[in-house]
């Protein structure tokens, strides 16, 4: 209940974030507060935005390299308009480095992005007189990814609105020095934290409600930064800077959900094409932390997970509270002794949930199994290469065969499995691009990778604190100087994601990039949008199976590469084939077949005749079998992904009526 006077606190979601489900931070934090005893509500402001925009327009601004920062231009002019860079200049250059936007022409593109941005003002302002409105003494905003322009566009026209209103803004854009300069360069912020602030956000609350901007910084914990700071200095950023940490996940109230549906019945037409799915952790951090191109690792928070039967609970008690049944995990990677204590529990239920989890993709048969068996329909295994040096120069402790292995697996067991591959990593070789190039023709029946794109350089990565021993020389894209009215060394602690110094060069001239294409990876996208083209066909989909048929297998083969669309194996070809399944070492399974009687010559001939068939891939010392088993249960489909879904064809009803309409 709110307080007689006004607000405790308010929180706002702010554009652009997914509208298929409530963000877990701030249902998360509200649920906190109020079990505190003081007063809460959540608006999900990236839901009401769709009174002002489509869903496509969303998509298309979403579609922009992150590095470039297109969301967070579009709302710049709300939150600096004395900002006057070079704009068209700007958007020359996001449209040329980015191929969706080539598709239209420049001056469309341009028009294009003023109309997003021209509402984006009318949405801040709509939105600063909607919080003001429920009489706060605190307002917040959580920041991740696309969120930091919008959050800081509200909570400067909430100042000037309410100049008595206090302040606060957190998330992943505000870790370390993130948050040191949001602090140092946009005074209408009073707070910042750093890190998580589950453990400490009802007493910050508190103080705040209490004594305002007052609050002493030297009384404060870790990761917060006060008013004060701008006076006697900010904290030293060693080891990653300031950091809240929240030790006991299993302390945690069960998020608060319920001003996320209030909201959605302001905007009808997405209500009504929506499928909503609620956000859960079942863990934070990372357990193998080692990947370089990954933040994680960097901000040293170490790896912590929540007791199987409090997360179960957790999901009962949403699933019973909201009437969903869709969870996506925001994990970075699951705990393995969920295997045990977690799977096993939900799959003994009659109606298993719809679950999406980020795994690692060291994962047997067996493990798979279980996953799809406990309701996990969309899996992310972090695949990002078919090639071993590739992975390892990634540091990811996994090899080529096991990607394709649990792509195979994914496929044999209905779960739709989601990943990219990355390139233009340092040190990268062409010949590891060619010779996944060459292997994509034969995966044509298996889910293909959803994009190959250039590794991101972000901040805590191990190419980004190691930049001169890769080779590096790592600076802010020159391009996102269009939307922070800041100083090179405030830019430099502001942005998430870096580039290295030639390729900014390169990449700001269409001419330069010409040049310096590498043929290598054009040829993988090349041979991935033909294995796209392949597995999504409407008429003949790729496919390759395999039945019984008396003392022999019938095979099934419609893979573009296919050499026969029908052939029969048997003897010792077959047995081969089923011995592949679970990817044997190749020479462990020559000498058990040897053993058991098959002739050395037999053995090669079988061999040979199943990799030219693409049968089977040779990866590292393995043998992986291609080939499903029939019936292979269809891949999961768009509606049983557990972050949610919207229905496309109901999506016409979202137009664009007048703001102040509602």
């Amino acid at each position: 209940m709110e307080r007689r006077g006004g607000l405790d606190f308010c929180l706002v979601n702010m554009p652009f974030c997914r509208p298929t489900g409530p963000t877990l931070a701030p249902g998360l934090l509200q649920a906190i507060v109020r079990r505190d005893g003081l007063s809460c509500r959540v608006i999900y402001a990236n839901v009401d935005f769709f009174r002002l925009v489509t869903y496509s327009e969303d998509v298309w601004v979403n579609s922009c390299s992150r590095e470039q920062a297109l969301p967070d231009w579009v709302f710049a002019g709300a939150a600096f308009p004395d900002h006057a860079p070079d704009h068209d200049e700007y958007l020359e250059q996001v449209r040329q480095r980015n191929a969706i936007y080539m598709r239209m022409s420049l001056a469309r593109f341009r028009e294009k992005a003023w109309s997003l941005r021209r509402r984006a003002e009318e949405f801040v302002e709509y939105t600063a007189r909607r919080v003001v409105a429920t009489n706060p003494r605190v307002v917040g905003c959580s920041s991740t990814f696309t969120q930091h322009v919008a959050s800081l566009a509200l909570l400067r026209r909430i100042r000037e609105l309410a100049p008595a209103v206090v302040t606060v803004i957190g998330g992943a854009n505000c870790e370390a020095a993130m948050g040191l300069a949001t602090h140092r360069c946009f005074p209408w912020v009073d707070y910042v934290v750093s890190g998580e602030a589950d453990e400490l956000i009802s007493d910050l609350v508190r103080g705040m409600v209490a004594h305002g901007r007052d609050l002493p910084p030297q009384e404060q914990p870790e990761g917060v930064l006060t008013p004060g700071h701008r006076l006697s200095g900010y904290p030293p950023l060693e080891d990653g800077g300031p950091r809240a940490m929240t030790a006991d996940l299993g302390a945690l109230p069960v998020p608060d959900f319920a001003d996320y549906f209030s909201e959605l019945k302001r905007v009808p037409a997405l209500e009504a094409a929506l499928s909503p799915g609620l956000l859960v952790e079942s863990s934070r951090g990372c357990w193998w932390g080692q990947c370089r191109f990954c933040s994680l690792d960097g901000r040293k928070c170490g790896f912590r997970s929540k007791p199987p039967r409090k997360l179960l609970d957790e999901l009962d008690s949403l699933h019973q509270t909201y009437g969903v049944d869709r969870f996506l995990f925001t994990d970075s990677l699951m705990d393995r002794r969920y295997f045990t204590e977690f799977m096993p529990e939900l799959a003994r239920r009659p109606k298993p949930y719809r679950l999406f989890i980020e795994i690692k993709s060291n994962l047997t048969r067996p493990e798979l199994a279980a996953l799809a068996k406990a309701g996990f329909t969309y899996l992310q295994p972090g695949i990002e290469s078919f090639h071993t040096e590739h992975l390892k120069l990634m540091n990811k402790g996994v090899k080529a065969w096991q990607n394709v292995h649990v792509v195979k697996q994914c496929r044999q067991l209905g779960i739709c499995c989601v990943y990219n591959l990355l390139y233009d990593l340092p040190g990268e070789q062409d010949q590891w691009l060619e010779e996944m190039a060459r292997l994509a023709p034969l995966l044509a029946h298996l889910r293909p990778p959803g994009t190959v794109c250039r590794i991101r350089l972000d901040r805590l990565s191990y190419y980004v604190t190691n930049a001169a021993e890769v080779g590096l020389q790592i600076i802010p894209p020159r391009i996102v100087e269009a939307i922070f009215p800041v100083g090179e060394a405030d830019l430099a602690d502001l942005v998430y994601s870096f580039t290295d110094k030639d390729r900014e060069t390169i990449d700001a001239s269409p001419f330069l990039a010409g040049i310096f294409q590498r043929q290598a990876a054009i040829e993988l996208m090349r041979q991935v949008a033909l294995w796209r083209r392949a597995y999504f066909s409407a008429k003949n989909p790729a496919m390759l199976s395999m039945r019984p048929d008396g003392d022999g297998l019938l095979l099934h083969d419609s893979r573009p590469m296919a050499q026969l669309a029908a052939r029969r194996i048997d003897g010792p070809e077959m047995a081969l084939l089923l011995a592949c399944n679970d990817a044997p070492r190749q020479e462990r399974l020559r000498q058990e077949m040897l053993g058991a009687g098959m002739a050395a010559d037999r053995w090669g001939q079988a061999l040979e005749a199943l990799l030219d068939w693409g049968l089977v891939a040779a990866l590292d010392d393995r043998l992986v079998g291609l080939v499903l088993e029939e019936p292979a249960p269809p891949e999961a489909p768009w509606e049983e992904f557990g972050g949610g879904s919207l229905d496309m064809d109901l999506l016409a009803r979202l137009t664009k009526p007048q703001l102040e309409s509602a």
